[in-house]
Formats: structure tokens, sequence, C-alpha cells
């Protein structure tokens, strides 16, 4: 494992940011209650609209909503927003989630996030000032665009982290705590409460990856997958041909040695004959010196090729067996290279580090 980590300091710039978070949170204590984000407007306020102006119809969250629906939406969230106000948040809980089921509005999400945060859950809070924004700059009034901003930027950087997970392979089934992400190639990002991440990439013929994370508040996790493939290799400790051609070589000498141990056999033979012939007394001075010499010669020829061949064909024989194909699986190098930095630059400080299984 390989980790670097750097602390950068910026003061000023965190005195900045808690001013200005603190004058937000002054401007929400003054502020009145939670509001409905849009309510259908009366008829008279209709009838009364300039030419061009954007009517509620032309609203995004007003697409494909009944007024039945959304007149049930209203009644039941001003039912949840009592109930918000007294404090009584289980109840709101269930009745902002019924207004939400009739009409999903921009309002009915800032509230739930404010609801979540009262709760002591993060993520859900997270979730709702998140889709509370989605419809664009104008589903909220300015004040609480603002509010859900900051929150969410307070969320990221001091109670939740964000995880990215990506890898270029084909095939490969990416999971984070289980819940598929994606089939690669891909990417794909989940914001999460922090604490221990699973991470889990798997593909049919490779090696698995899992490995766990330990996600710290306000860090953001980038994390590349590569598996590896999980086969079996066939190797020789040799080329397929060499201790043939080594038992080809001996057989070669063997015969060599055969053909020289003939031919010096021969030559002794032939003097015999001579010396008989030209001296059948044994007593003349031989004529067949040169015959016995180059049998002398071949015969120790013969013997250092049949020495050399033997044992080439020896060492032929056993290099066949032992150059029998060895069979090896690959080695398991799949990894998730993770590298952290933080999510927001807050507060004056800031950090980053690099980890590579």
């Amino acid at each position: 494992m390989i980790c670097t980590a750097t602390y950068v300091a910026h003061t000023i710039f965190g005195d900045l940011y808690r001013l200005g978070a603190t004058l937000l949170a002054l401007s929400t204590l003054v502020s009145p209650g939670v509001v409905f984000a849009d309510e259908p407007p009366s008829e008279s306020a209709q009838s009364s609209a300039q030419p061009g102006a954007q009517t509620n119809g032309d609203k995004p969250w007003h697409r494909g909503v009944s007024d039945e629906n959304k007149q049930r939406a209203i009644a039941t969230y001003q039912r949840a927003r009592t109930l918000h106000q007294a404090h009584e948040y289980e109840q709101a809980l269930v009745a902002y989630k019924a207004a939400l089921k009739d009409w999903d509005n921009p309002g009915i999400h800032h509230n739930l996030g404010l609801l979540f945060l009262k709760l002591s859950h993060p993520l859900a809070a997270y979730e709702h000032f998140s889709r509370a924004l989605a419809w664009g700059p104008t589903a909220l009034d300015d004040g609480r665009r603002a509010e859900a901003e900051h929150h969410i930027t307070t969320l990221l950087s001091e109670r939740l982290g964000r995880v990215t997970l990506h890898s270029a392979q084909a095939g490969v089934t990416v999971s984070l705590n289980g819940e598929v992400l994606f089939v690669g190639p891909g990417s794909k990002s989940r914001v999460l409460v922090p604490g221990k991440q699973v991470i889990n990439a798997a593909k049919p013929g490779h090696y698995p990856v899992i490995e766990t994370l330990a996600q710290l508040p306000g860090q953001d996790s980038a994390i590349d997958v590569t598996l590896v493939e999980d086969r079996v290799d066939s190797e020789r400790r040799w080329a397929t041909w060499l201790p043939w051609a080594v038992l080809g070589g001996g057989l070669a000498a063997s015969v060599a040695g055969g053909v020289l141990q003939a031919r010096a056999g021969d030559n002794v033979t032939t003097a015999d004959a001579r010396l008989k012939v030209n001296c059948p007394d044994d007593l003349c001075a031989p004529q067949t010196t040169g015959l016995y010499s180059d049998a002398r010669w071949q015969q120790r020829l013969a013997i250092g090729a049949f020495t050399v061949g033997g044992l080439a064909v020896v060492a032929g024989v056993v290099g066949v067996f032992v150059n029998q194909p060895i069979t090896r699986r690959s080695a398991n190098d799949s990894d998730a290279r993770i590298e952290s930095t933080p999510l927001i630059w807050e507060r004056g400080a800031g950090w980053s580090a690099s980890v590579e299984f």
C-alpha cells in the first residue's frame, strides 16, 4: 500500500466561509416557518397573469399532475407543516411522504430535507435537498435555494462522503455495499454515510476484487477497478525441439562411432591379411604399419563417439520426459486503485490522499 497525504491551510477563505455560513444561519432563524414551494394559483391570479409570463402549467413539477392530486397534496402538506412546527417529527414525516406521493414537488423535498436533518438522517436530507434543486433555479425562492445549497455543502463536507467507481473493462460487474452500480465499461458515483464501504467487482473467468474502504466525512474517493484473467497457462522448461535435438545428436554420434569402429576393424583385418601374404615366415619387415595406425586412431574416435553419443542419448531421453508441459495458474493481479480528495474545501483546511492496493 502506498499512501501519501497532504494538508493545506487556507485561513482567509475559512474565515470568509464561516462568516457566510453564520449570516445564512441568521437569515434562516428570522425567516418565517417552512412554506410550500408552489401552490396552484387562484383563478383570479391566473387571469391577471401577464402575457408571456411562465404559468404553473409550464413548470416541470406541474406537468402531468391533476388539480385533484395537487389539492390533496396541499392539504396533506399543510398538516405535515403543522406537525413539523410542533416537533411531531415522525408524524410529520409520514404526512410529507403522503403529500409527495400525490405531487412530486420541490417544496416538499425541501421541507423533507429539513425534517431529516432534525431526525439526524444526513443522507436522506442530502437526497431531498438535491431533488429540490434538480428542477432548476426557479424551483425554490432565493432564500430557500441558498439554504438548500448551504445544507448540501455542509453535509458533504462534514457528514457525508462520495465514492466514484470506474472500470474500463467490458463485462465487469461493479458493486458497492451489495448494490450493483454498473456493468463495465462504465463509471458511477454514490454519496453515502461515512464508514466501512465494501467494493466488489467480478467477471466470469477473472479474479474478483473485494476491497474494504474506510470512508471518512468529507472524503471523495475515486476507485479504478482492473480485473486480471484467471487462466491456466502451459509452459515447458526448454523449447520442445531441444531435448529431441540432443537425443538425435547422441544417436548420430553413436552411429558415427559404429562406422569408425567398423572401419578400424576392416583396416586391422586387411593389414593382417597383407602381412601373411608378404611375410609368411614372419621374418620380413612389416609393410602394413599405416593400416594399423589408421585402425588405432579410428578405434579411438569410435570410443569417443560412443561415449559422447551414449551420454547425449541418455540426456535427450531424460530431457524429453523432464520437458513435459507444466501448467500454472495465472497470478492474481486484480486490484482497485483508490484516490481520495476532500469533497468541499472549507473552513480553511483540506487534505488529499492516494492509496493503491
